[in-house]
């Protein structure tokens, strides 16, 4: 939600849809934000934090217990039609 700031500082009311009290007003709606703008208003738009990537370490082969390696189960056979 970007938050729109109306050059009267006072203005209470209603522009372009969006409602302002005190001369402040939220939008998230790309082009009420841009007439915004383009109409001398000063818009603080949200700055998107991208989610940090999760890391899992490589383990080496020598990092690794033999006992605790897990042995892949082999499936069963299926059974063809007819037998």
């Amino acid at each position: 939600m970007a938050k729109i700031y109306a050059p009267n500082k006072e203005y209470t009311g209603m522009s372009a849809g969006v409602s302002f009290c005190n001369g402040v007003g939220e939008a998230d709606t790309p082009h009420i934000i841009e007439w915004f703008k383009s109409h001398g208003y000063h818009v603080d738009e949200p700055v998107e934090i991208p989610e940090p990537e999760t890391v899992v370490p490589a383990m080496e082969d020598e990092d690794l217990d033999p006992e605790q390696v897990p042995v892949p189960k082999k499936k069963p056979a299926s059974k063809r039609a007819g037998e």
